[in-house]
């Protein structure tokens, strides 16, 4: 993690909004390979992280993002495995970083968000804490070459209690899915 101080320039703003007393999850997009590290750096707290299946295959990756505290995602199957493991990691004392896209976007603009934090939410309101990394695409984009000392900025926002925004009960799983990712993102 230190790599990324040395060849990126960051600003960290509101850390105060921090609470280490209480886990949360934090959700924020996702546009490059240096995210997950940059946001290990932004919060000192043990972060577990949802990570796609895929990366799990590859043998050298597989050991450094277990080593990190990944834990994987099937993102074609219905599996729901991951909900067990993010209540586990925070019933245990860590945070849980996802990237609710589900992929980098190559450009840094929002790209829909998928179902997974919004299931793990209807199963147990944990609060959320929202992150913003701001020009990661640029300094290590999904496609293309990396730009050392780009100016990388993160924004931590405030953590959202969730139990105070969850959907009514008259509605079906499927509207409170869309209802919980419409609020969230």
């Amino acid at each position: 993690m230190v790599y990324i101080n040395i060849f990126f320039k960051i600003e960290i703003e509101g850390r105060e909004n921090l609470d280490y007393n209480r886990t949360y999850i934090v959700i924020s997009n996702h546009a490059s390979y240096i995210d997950p590290p940059l946001l290990g750096i932004s919060i000192p707290r043990p972060i577990a992280y949802m990570a796609k299946e895929e990366i799990f295959k590859v043998p050298i990756l597989r050991t450094i993002v277990r080593f990190n505290g990944a834990f994987s995602v099937n993102r074609k199957k219905k599996d729901s495995s991951f909900i067990k493991n993010t209540i586990y990691a925070l019933k245990n004392g860590w945070l849980v970083a996802i990237f609710p896209e589900g992929t980098r976007s190559v450009d840094g603009k929002l790209l829909k968000m998928r179902s997974g934090v919004a299931r793990i939410l209807l199963e147990e309101p944990f609060p959320i804490l929202p992150v913003a990394l701001i020009n990661t695409h640029k300094a290590f984009p999904k496609k293309g070459k990396i730009k050392l000392f780009s100016k990388i900025k993160v924004r931590i926002g405030k953590i959202v209690e969730v139990n105070e925004y969850m959907p009514p009960d008259n509605l079906t799983y499927e509207e409170k899915i869309e209802y919980l990712k419409n609020f969230l993102w």
